[in-house]
């Protein structure tokens, strides 16, 4: 009985080193010991990567001098480059920025010059007439200063139509406006309602 009682007791530690030492190697195997910490710091990355990517987009569309900035020769049409009104304001916000002005600046394609063969050459007249206009009219830093690159993306507005619509659309007087017939019985009683406010 004793010998066996020493056995038992032999086999039962040596269980438990096998278990001890094979045992933790086979647990990281199955599970993750650094959860859930890894997977938070992807988490992280993945939504900090797209929000940086449209601040950097924001920034770069904030930066542009469009060709809206520009004015028309009036017998053309065509764009040209002497600043207007707006991009010369435009220009003194961007050089007076806090706590400094942003030195990457860039320029719309100049698709308002109808005769494509031109566009490069009013690239480079609209870049001097911007780099003149900063080094004479701003006090930090001069126009050369300035890095001014060429983008082709869209001016982030909405077209005169969009804005002609909605506000024809619009009771002036601040009340709804009237449906005009009504298709079925829901359209009737909407129309019945734009007649009562009316």
């Amino acid at each position: 009985m004793k010998g066996f009682i020493k056995q038992f007791a032999a086999a039962s530690c040596s269980a438990a080193t096998l278990f001890t030492v094979f045992g933790c190697y086979h647990y990281r195997d199955l599970v993750d010991p650094c959860w859930p910490e890894r997977y938070n710091s992807t988490a992280r990355a993945s939504v900090r990567e797209m929000l940086n990517a449209q601040a950097d987009k924001g920034h770069k569309l904030d930066q542009t001098i469009w060709n809206s900035y520009f004015e028309k020769d009036a017998k053309t049409y065509n764009g040209t480059a002497n600043l207007n009104e707006a991009g010369k304001e435009f220009l003194r916000n961007l050089a007076r920025r806090q706590p400094f002005p942003d030195f990457q600046l860039w320029l719309q394609y100049p698709h308002d010059v109808k005769n494509p063969s031109m566009r490069e050459q009013m690239v480079e007249n609209r870049k001097m007439a911007i780099r003149s206009f900063l080094t004479t009219q701003t006090k930090l830093g001069g126009g050369d200063n300035y890095q001014i690159d060429v983008h082709d993306h869209l001016q982030p507005t909405y077209p005169a139509e969009w804005t002609d619509k909605a506000y024809k659309e619009i009771d002036i007087k601040g009340r709804l406006p009237l449906i005009q017939g009504g298709g079925g019985g829901g359209g009737g009683g909407a129309g019945g309602a734009g007649g009562a406010l009316k």
